[in-house]
């Protein structure tokens, strides 16, 4: 038990509702309920705000791999999956059309908890395997030719 009297099981528990919840089903009351960080709410709400016919990526799931906890961070390694449905304007890759293909996204979350909400959240996604499946590359990473430096002038 932490100085709050939180256990770390109900830590666990916190951070896979708010992954189902929040993150999947999109509930704003969950974000309430869940959150402690009003900048972190603020920003979650914000990204509900898209109309679902405008987004790139739809039918949200999230399959956990591995959850490790302490008494106030709980890290979650899992694997999203989302149907491509939409049109997704990259910074480095301009518009990638919509492909209609299910795409899979390693991910780890790891969020801070302080009396029973969440007040961090840092998201770490293969960005990489993502973009390969929507063909943002015309070959994978073993087909790349590996480029060399220049030889420097003697």
């Amino acid at each position: 038990m932490g100085e709050t009297g939180v256990s770390v099981e109900a830590n666990c528990e916190l951070a896979r509702r708010f992954v189902q919840q929040v993150l999947v089903l999109e509930d704003p009351d969950s974000v309430d309920e869940l959150i402690g960080n009003e900048k972190l709410a603020a920003s979650l709400k914000a990204g509900f705000a898209e109309p679902a016919e405008q987004r790139p990526f739809t039918d949200d799931r999230v399959v956990f791999d591995e959850i490790v906890a302490s008494e106030d961070t709980v890290i979650i390694v899992a694997e999203a999956s989302n149907l491509h449905s939409g049109s997704w304007p990259t910074l480095y890759f301009g518009v990638i059309p919509a492909t209609g293909l299910t795409v899979t996204v390693p991910l780890i979350l790891v969020m801070k908890i302080l009396d029973d909400k969440i007040v961090e959240l840092r998201e770490y996604a293969d960005m990489y395997h993502l973009l390969e499946q929507v063909g943002a590359f015309s070959m994978s990473a073993a087909q790349a030719e590996v480029a060399t430096p220049a030889e420097a002038p003697a």
